[in-house]
């Protein structure tokens, strides 16, 4: 018979077709020259006008699409009777493979299930390529007239293995996987590409019927990992738990807490490897949240100890390496960053307590050895935090504790006194003659944790009036360069009257010296006035 010739029956299209998955599921072997022709036969198969009726029937559900026609729409179509015997192919095939694996155990089983399906795979995707026709034909057709379950032979193809093979041997499946996988979190060497194969099986057997197709989609179905998620996924969770939970509580009775901390990240980058190897990436995310259920959060109250005792005994380095780790986790680093808070208020306060009553007149003392205390914190949190924005929230918290309540303003009872100081000695600074952006840089440093911002304010300006009357200021660039450095923390409201002093200033000098060329000119006596509002 032509491959050409459109006048043939059914059974010489599927001698023909069943003659070619012989080739492709048992032997193995097909030459292009038979493929196109087993293609060109589908396609002339299909392309028949004059149909011949067959066997049994595609079950169809009701849908939108048929409850008003008769069930048969379609019918008219070619395609039906090839993909039936398609299917019942498939099926007796796979059953044959069933029978054979149906008493293997463990890893035998696992090797002959990881052989089978990459074979069977490959040759579904070769079976698909030669029916694209009736792909694209007949089963497009029956999607559109609303018919149900019926997928492209690939798809098709998958399905049988899922009923006939994956379905009544999932767990003795699966459970093998899980065993090989704890006996390589035991440092054995095991076959990582059966469990891969296995895996890769359950993704792929995963679909999903599209409840329409648009014009220009030819996606009847689309994947979905339920299967996956159903029966790998799940049991490896439990299994990944139960074995964590034995070898934290083991890893505990035998080593320190701060041994334990280190090994967390060992633990969960072996896992992660793991699911990079062998399993699916969206098992990451569940996987992590229960490993720091069971490495963190159930050792929470242990790891907060540890994490005090490292502070107390200055062990930064170790310290730095919990609050990373733990702080990974929601919720724990508000407790983490009280204990900060708590371990260095006290080595602020203690540092600062040689500054007594008599620091009311010593300013620069009192903000230098602020800076000091300040600069030692940043210093530790550049060292070991790498600038981490939980510590230095911790840091400034309690900077700005210690700076507001210490023992001067306990000594004076007056929470306005470290504001003031800070004004005083802005003041001292201003009337040198050194240059002193650096330290300006410091004052702020200083001024951002002040709470009494209007005490300073208030003092700064009635210091800077008394400056610019007396002439004492070391220079108007260094003036106008705080204010600047003000209205940059602040706004222009807070450094207003500030600014008014100085352009009042501004204005009084160029008065004064239009008056002093005038006295000149006339010959009269000069006399020395400076106005500010």
């Amino acid at each position: 018979m032509s491959c050409l010739d459109r006048h043939f029956n059914f059974n010489d299209v599927w001698i023909k077709v069943s003659e070619g998955l012989e080739h492709v599921y048992r032997t193995k072997e097909m030459l292009p020259t038979e493929y196109v022709e087993i293609y060109r036969v589908i396609y002339n198969y299909c392309t028949n006008t004059q149909p011949q009726s067959f066997g049994s029937e595609i079950p169809r559900k009701p849908t939108k699409n048929n409850r008003k026609n008769n069930v048969h729409d379609g019918a008219n179509i070619i395609g039906e009777e090839l993909y039936i015997k398609l299917r019942n192919y498939l099926k007796i095939y796979v059953e044959e493979i069933f029978e054979k694996g149906f008493d293997l155990q463990d890893e035998s089983l696992l090797r002959f299930y990881a052989t089978n399906w990459e074979d069977y795979r490959f040759s579904s995707k070769v079976i698909n390529g030669f029916c694209h026709y009736l792909n694209r034909h007949w089963v497009r057709r029956m999607h559109d007239l609303g018919r149900r379950n019926v997928y492209e032979v690939f798809t098709m193809a998958m399905e049988v293995w899922q009923l006939v093979f994956f379905q009544p041997l999932q767990s003795q499946i699966t459970l093998p996987c899980l065993q090989l996988i704890n006996t390589e979190r035991q440092n054995e060497i095991i076959n990582t590409r059966l469990i891969r194969a296995v895996v890769q099986s359950y993704i792929e057997l995963g679909f999903q019927e599209n409840s329409s197709v648009s014009n220009n989609s030819h996606q009847i179905t689309s994947p979905t990992l339920k299967i996956y998620k159903d029966y790998m996924e799940v049991p490896f969770l439990q299994y990944t738990e139960q074995f964590y939970r034995q070898e934290a509580a083991n890893f505990l009775v035998h080593n320190s807490m701060s041994e334990y901390l280190r090994k967390i990240p060992r633990w969960i980058d072996e896992e992660l490897h793991r699911i990079e190897s062998y399993l699916h990436s969206s098992t990451s995310a569940p996987l992590i949240k229960i490993l720091e259920q069971i490495f963190i959060l159930d050792q929470l109250e242990a790891i907060y100890t540890e994490a005090k005792i490292l502070l107390h005994n200055e062990n930064y380095s170790d310290f730095a390496f919990l609050f990373k780790l733990v702080g990974r986790v929601p919720n724990t680093i508000v407790e983490l960053k009280k204990i900060v808070e708590e371990n260095f208020r006290p080595k602020a306060i203690e540092s600062i307590e040689p500054i007594n009553i008599t620091a009311i007149n010593a300013p620069t003392e009192y903000v230098k050895l602020i800076l000091n205390i300040h600069n030692e914190f940043y210093k530790v949190a550049q060292i070991f935090f790498n600038n981490d924005e939980h510590f230095i929230t911790a840091i400034d918290k309690t900077c700005r504790n210690f700076i507001n309540n210490n023992v001067l303003t306990e000594a004076t009872d007056n929470a306005r006194k470290p504001a003031e100081l800070l004004a005083r000695y802005c003041d001292r600074l201003l009337r040198k003659g050194s240059e002193i952006e650096r330290e300006l840089d410091q004052i702020m440093i200083v001024f951002n944790y002040i709470k009494d911002k209007d005490v300073f304010e208030k003092f700064y300006g009635k210091m800077l009036g008394k400056r610019l009357v007396g002439k004492l200021s070391a220079s108007n660039d260094y003036e106008e360069s705080m204010i600047l450095r003000l209205k940059n923390v602040c706004d222009l409201t807070y450094i207003s009257k500030l600014q008014k002093l100085l352009e009042d200033d501004n204005v009084s000098k160029t008065l004064l010296d239009q008056y002093r060329k005038y006295c000149e000119k006339e010959k009269i006596d000069d006399i020395g006035i400076n106005i500010l509002n």
